[in-house]
């Protein structure tokens, strides 16, 4: 058997990146093309023809429903692929409605990019990888729990009220990283081999420049931040003595409060 062909469409650059990796990486898969529009994403299933498509639900000139009806009425087309939709916002309705079109799969974003190559070869057929153990990745989808659009909004104010400047690139990261937290608290026990490589991953960075970037951006939030916001949100966790909190107690403090309001 040869290898999966693999195709993406998603207007954003760094997932791109993240998932070419992932897939480049896997044995028996690879990597077709990408797309950043549906009217894009038309043209490389017309003429990659690959064996599956994972595309963003909102995409400029198509988007993800209507690319695939698109598809299915392009006669040019011999083989449909298989597709997978990824999404920002839960809801219901829209999951009945995708996977009456045919969708294979419906993933809420963000998520892994190993654990998507993990569900393409489920959907293939194809064994699991023999370092894999069989066993998924550490970060699992995203939880209906907690829509993305809700959650997120509260991220970046939490963090605008602490004094996190938006244009560092550890604002970025934390917004990515205390996402994971909440739809995954496991992922805290183990910060530095699961967390920080997520982050990295979906940025397209490395764990040491996410650790650092988090640090810097705590550091710029303690040091002219406001102080009664810091009190009122981390209470007795943080003091005079004890200083900034470390990366993980700010991620771990900020998703707890959401997760209890």
């Amino acid at each position: 058997m040869g290898c999966l062909e693999v195709a993406i469409a998603d207007c954003d650059l760094s997932i791109h990146r993240s998932l070419q990796r992932a897939i480049q990486r896997e044995n028996g898969l690879h990597f077709a093309g990408g797309a950043f529009d549906g009217l894009e994403a038309h043209r490389l299933i017309r003429e990659k023809q690959p064996d599956v498509m994972i595309i963003d639900m909102v995409m400029p000139k198509l988007d993800g429903f209507t690319l695939i009806e698109e598809v299915r009425k392009d006669k040019m087309i011999r083989k449909e692929p298989k597709f997978i939709l990824t999404t920002v916002a839960h809801n219901e309705q829209l999951m009945t409605e995708a996977f009456r079109m045919g969708v294979s799969y419906f993933l809420l974003k963000p998520y892994d990019p190993q654990m998507l190559t993990v569900r393409v070869r489920q959907l293939a057929g194809l064994p699991e990888p023999k370092e894999n153990g069989g066993k998924l990745p550490f970060v699992e989808p995203f939880s209906p729990e907690y829509p993305e659009t809700d959650s997120e909004a509260q991220i970046k104010e939490m963090l605008r009220c602490l004094g996190v400047p938006a244009h560092l690139r550890g604002y970025r990261y934390l917004i990515t990283a205390i996402m994971a937290v909440l739809r995954n608290d496991r992922i805290m026990e183990c910060v530095t081999k699961e967390l920080y490589p997520y982050v990295a991953e979906t940025h397209d960075s490395t764990s040491t420049r996410v650790e650092r970037a988090l640090r810097h951006a705590i550091e710029v939030a303690w040091a002219r931040g406001n102080i009664e916001e810091q009190e009122r949100l981390f209470g007795y966790t943080v003091s005079l003595s004890k200083g900034k909190p470390t990366n993980s107690e700010f991620i771990a403090m900020i998703a707890n409060q959401i997760q209890n309001r």
